[in-house]
């Protein structure tokens, strides 16, 4: 084992490190996981994206609104720089944004091949029956009531 003072060993937080590898996909683990844990991954994964893609679009309001500010100020003769450079980060946000949804629907299709009744967010299938419905009901309505 190296000595964790020894700078000359390769990590990623060097300064030199080049890309050796691209991840190419994600496995999840055939038999001794169960279907629970890999849709919960697989949801977290594309909730990652919804949220990216969020974020990506809240910039992009704001980059907006830098340029609409700039031509406010200066109807006449908006700044070119300004212009150029908010321009350039609404474009990067858009990039950004159809590679996050690209990603989403790749992991989208691929959970819907193993699990075709899969829905984001929710159960796939109704387990509970009426009456055990009615059952949780009136026992919450019970724990209400007494305190």
């Amino acid at each position: 084992m190296k000595n964790l003072n020894d700078k000359n060993f390769d990590t990623a937080i060097d300064d030199n490190v080049t890309a050796s590898q691209h991840i190419t996909e994600v496995a999840l683990l055939d038999d001794n996981q169960s279907d629970f844990v890999n849709k919960f991954l697989v949801e977290g994964m594309v909730r990652t994206c919804d949220y990216m893609i969020k974020n990506n679009n809240f910039a992009i309001r704001g980059y907006e609104s830098a340029i609409d500010t700039e031509f406010r100020n200066n109807p006449e003769q908006p700044s070119e720089s300004v212009i150029v450079r908010e321009g350039n980060n609404i474009s990067r946000k858009q990039q950004q944004n159809s590679e996050w949804l690209a990603t989403r629907d790749v992991i989208v299709k691929q959970i819907r091949v193993n699990y075709p009744d899969w829905v984001l967010g929710g159960s796939s299938s109704n387990t509970l029956s009426k009456a055990q419905k009615n059952k949780l009901v009136a026992e919450a309505k019970k724990r209400v009531a007494a305190k």
